[in-house]
């Protein structure tokens, strides 16, 4: 065993090795599986000292900043309340103005984070600082030089503010920012008569956050009550974030998780409850990994050493337990060879034991689903699939038939089965609108009866397989339940049609035989031009004169031909050859009897096509005994079968391409509907579902959907046409509606879509496209 054991293992098959993988794997996991959790217990913990500490700053720095800002609203108020500075003694006292900037001096020096401080009044044309008196011209464009748009926030500020507000600008020279504090003087109505305005460099709140978080990598903000970033601070990073973007939705204190992009950020926020300002510090995620490497490296090491140990031990499980896998593969390698799988899977004999098994296995449970799938999506095709097939006398034996019927959960519960075949004496009234419409009709055939409506796609009529209980009188009541089915018709569509009806059987397989008689029946009426209720029992009638000539098995054979019917056609030639030979008529009566016959056969073989079998019709007319014309007729049959089911599935391919090239051409056209696609086809409703859940394997839906999703995403990252021309030349009217359903389907907006994909050097005009 040992030398067998270790010739495998010199033949290098993976199946040993991937055996004694999974020793090793079963022994190391719960090892791995402990120093993952220490590892992640350790760096849970770092991460959240780390953020208790952030947590623990922010606040200190909330603290000294509210302070600041309640020093400066007490200022505010102290200098609005200062009788020196008053509105009016300022208008009449040049002195007074002097005085002033020497008050406002003192107000500054009692704040250090204060750059200075200013007081403007309604009217007066002056502002009044610690550095200085200066005219709103002299302010604007020397003292500060602000940029047109600060300048009209600025003077809005100083006229109409009625509240205390807080925003930034630019000085003029680049990188110097400023925040200007305002707070309004207001009279005892309430009404603005003044504004005290302090102005606060942007670089020393940055820096003062910046102090409390230096060493650590990440970004420290300050953002006031509307969600301004008055302050920020980048540390050890080059990426600037998006603060505001970053922490939507982040409304109270606490730590958070947020991403952008492409990182992972913890966000640790804290809010004042006095002034609503926030405080916070984005930090990445892997800044908290950084001081757990020592103990990964730890845990990697101890892992290594127990991990070659286990091998060890690993290595003889694996050789004790490898001996009955690698038989099991054995012998389903062997079987596979007998069956030919060997050949079919590019040769099995290379593979591993678990690599057959796995083949087999998988290869059976694909297959089963995948056919499960297609049967419950294609139940309705699979059904009028069995019934085509018992109407044409595909099914051999009632085995096959019960398969069919328990994949399907179909029951026959009647004995007695006929087909009724219905069209009008101009075929071509019969559209597939007036097709959906007879089918439906025939769900209320008269009678304890269960109908099964098929449309075959290459007739000029319509059937339906009709389930009833037996009659003693079977042809009356299959008479009455034809009339009833005319008048029926003629009250509900206002026109005659011709219904032609096949005679009983009892057994399902013999199905076709009632079908080959009823479509004999509608081509006698459509020829003679008959409208109403027809059986096949009545052609038998027209000739009861003629005893000795097989006149009802020459139509079935006929019939039969057309079809593509072998099993009915040989049935039919049988009766017809033993019928010749018990009744014996004269020699010249006998060869008048086969030349009809031979006419029969050629001209139906002839309307089938005109070029086809040329010499072998011109061959039948040479016989010379009924054997050899039997064994001439078999093998026409034969050929002729052949050719009109070759003709069947080209017709269908034909008719499945048109179907698809219609759709992918009009798939624009917003008004296209199963209704329209239908029409074009020239067959029924139901008959295109049935045909896209069989040939295409979606529903029409989804797949003009796809047609029109990828078409609107091509011209979203090819083009920069507006959104709602693509939209529209696509198929959809309703815009939102559209945006709803693109959001749906792709995870984005349209818009979206069109920024994440769309290539600015690809983009043209829709004329250029």
């Amino acid at each position: 065993m040992k030398m067998k054991t270790f010739n495998m293992m010199g033949n290098k098959d993976p199946l040993f090795y991937r055996y004694l993988i999974s020793f090793i794997l079963i022994c190391a996991i719960p090892i791995m599986l402990l120093s993952g959790l220490m590892y992640g217990s350790a760096a849970g913990s770092l991460q959240e000292e780390v953020e208790q500490a952030n947590l623990g700053k922010l606040n200190l720095i909330r603290k000294m900043l509210d302070l600041r800002l309640k020093e400066m609203s007490e200022m505010a108020a102290r200098i609005a309340d200062d009788p020196g500075i008053s509105p009016t003694n300022l208008a009449s006292d040049a002195f007074m103005r002097v005085d002033a900037v020497r008050q406002l001096s003192k107000y500054k020096a009692n704040n250090s984070m204060v750059d200075d401080v200013f007081l403007a009044y309604k009217n007066q044309n002056f502002i009044y600082a610690s550095s200085g008196m200066y005219s709103y011209f002299t302010f604007e464009q020397y003292f500060y030089k602000l940029e047109p748009g600060d300048r009209d926030r600025m003077r809005h500020a100083l006229d109409d503010t009625q509240r205390a507000d807080v925003f930034k600008f630019n000085m003029g020279s680049p990188g110097q920012r400023m925040v200007a504090f305002i707070y309004p003087i207001l009279s005892s109505e309430n009404i603005s008569k003044g504004t005290v305005l302090f102005v606060v460099r942007e670089s020393m709140l940055n820096s003062f956050v910046e102090e409390m978080f230096s060493g650590l990598q990440g970004e420290t903000f300050i953002l006031n009550e509307k969600g301004e970033q008055i302050a920020s601070a980048a540390n050890r990073t080059t990426k600037k974030l998006d603060i505001v973007k970053l922490i939507d939705g982040f409304t109270q204190t606490g730590v958070y998780s947020s991403q952008q992009n492409g990182t992972s950020y913890s966000v640790v926020l804290n809010r004042s409850d006095t002034t609503g300002w926030s405080y916070g510090v984005a930090i990445p995620n892997s800044e908290f990994l950084t001081r757990v490497f020592e103990l990964r490296t730890l845990l990697f090491s101890l892992l290594t050493v127990v991990i070659v140990i286990v091998a060890g031990s690993a290595f003889l499980l694996a050789a004790f337990n490898y001996r009955p896998i690698r038989k099991l593969a054995e012998h389903l390698h062997r079987d596979l060879q007998l069956s030919g799988k060997d050949a079919q899977d590019g040769g099995l004999s290379a593979k591993s034991g678990f690599e057959v098994i796995g083949t087999v296995a998988k290869t059976a449970i694909h297959t089963s689903k995948k056919l499960q799938e297609r049967v419950d999506m294609h139940h309705e095709a699979i059904r009028e699939q069995l019934l085509l097939k018992l109407l044409n006398g595909k099914l051999d034996t009632h085995d096959e038939l019960i398969y069919w019927q328990d994949d399907l959960k179909l029951r026959f519960v009647h004995p007695m089965f006929y087909v009724v075949t219905i069209t009008f004496k101009e075929p071509s009234r019969l559209t597939p609108h007036l097709k959906e419409q007879l089918l439906e009709l025939l769900q209320y055939l008269q009678g304890n009866a269960h109908v099964y409506g098929v449309e075959p796609a290459d007739e000029r009529w319509i059937a339906a397989i009709v389930n009833a209980d037996a009659h003693e009188s079977q042809e009356d009541m299959q008479r009455a339940q034809g009339q009833w089915l005319v008048q029926r018709i003629r009250e509900h569509l206002d026109v005659t049609p011709i219904v032609a009806i096949g005679s009983a059987v009892a057994d399902p397989l013999h199905i076709n035989r009632s079908y080959v008689e009823a479509s004999a029946s509608l081509e006698h009426a459509l020829v003679t031009g008959q409208e109403g209720c027809h059986q096949f029992g009545e052609l038998k009638a027209d000739s009861e004169h003629e005893h000795w000539y097989p006149i009802e098995e020459q139509i079935r054979l006929l019939q039969s031909l057309r079809q593509g019917d072998r099993a009915v056609a040989y049935e039919n030639l049988d009766a017809i050859m033993a019928a010749l030979t018990d009744r014996s008529p004269s020699l010249l009566m006998l060869r008048y009897v086969c030349f009809d016959i031979v006419n029969s056969f050629i001209k139906a073989v002839k309307a089938l096509d005109k070029h086809a079998f040329v010499s072998e019709l011109g061959n039948l007319m040479a016989f010379q005994t009924l054997e050899e014309l039997e064994l001439m007729l078999r093998r026409l049959i034969d050929d002729v079968c052949g050719m009109v089911e070759k003709m069947k599935e080209t017709r269908h391919e034909e008719l499945v391409e048109r179907m698809i090239s219609y759709v992918n051409q009009s798939y624009r056209n917003a008004g296209l509907s199963l209704d329209l696609v239908a029409e074009q086809c020239g067959v029924s409703v139901s008959h295109i579902v049935k045909m896209f859940r069989e040939q295409v394997g979606s529903t029409f839906i989804d797949y003009v959907t796809e047609l029109r999703m990828q078409e609107v995403k091509r011209l979203l990252t090819e083009t920069s046409e507006p959104i709602k021309d693509i939209v529209q030349h696509c198929g959809y009217i309703d815009l939102p509606n559209f945006v709803r359903k693109f959001k749906t389907y792709e995870g984005v907006t349209p818009g979206e879509y069109r920024k994440l994909y769309g290539k600015p050097a690809n983009l043209r005009s829709r004329s250029e496209v």
